[in-house]
């Protein structure tokens, strides 16, 4: 078996995907579709779900960037943080937390979410619709997470935050261009 190929140290993430381009074109459509489309969740809620996802599965190139994006969509980064280091105690509406516990359950042990986690969340005032558009960024980012890591880009914090100030500026123009679609 040979090594996953790897991308020079300077490489980004669109690098790579240009270099294979057929399927990463069908993942960035769902990911701008899922991100900047219509969703019950406004940029800096999505990104803060991606953060988090990628954070439980310690993929530090996207953890890093997608936690500056936080901070470019006027979200503390110290909440993304503190929602992974002890969820419970984070300052955060108290309506989050059982959507947080159902996308971890989700991401560490998705055999084991059950109705009642589901139920969680909407007992705590999410709509159905919440509860599937933050399954789906949470879907998106687990495998994509893998891929990152699978290839092995790491980068540094001025990577992060040049890469969330550009991130956080296509989000913007992303959901207006969906806007205009009436997407």
């Amino acid at each position: 078996m040979t090594d996953p190929p790897s991308p020079a140290d300077e490489a980004s993430l669109r690098d790579f995907a240009a270099a294979f381009p057929e399927p990463f074109a069908h993942l960035r459509h769902w990911g701008e579709r899922l991100m900047y489309g219509a969703s019950c969740f406004a940029l800096g809620e999505r990104e803060l779900i991606a953060g988090f996802v990628s954070g439980l599965n310690a993929c530090h190139y996207c953890h890093g960037t997608h936690a500056e994006v936080v901070a470019n969509h006027g979200v503390d980064p110290a909440l993304l943080a503190e929602l992974l280091d002890d969820p419970e105690r984070a300052a955060i509406d108290d309506r989050w937390r059982p959507l947080l516990a159902y996308l971890r359950k989700l991401t560490l042990s998705p055999s084991r979410v059950t109705r009642g986690d589901v139920a969680a969340a909407l007992d705590a005032g999410w709509s159905e619709q919440a509860v599937v558009d933050a399954a789906l960024v949470c879907a998106y980012f687990n495998p994509l997470n893998r891929v990152v890591d699978g290839v092995g880009f790491k980068r540094d914090a001025a990577y992060y935050r040049a890469a969330g100030e550009c991130l956080a500026a296509e989000a913007r123009t992303g959901q207006a261009r969906f806007a205009d679609e009436g997407a």
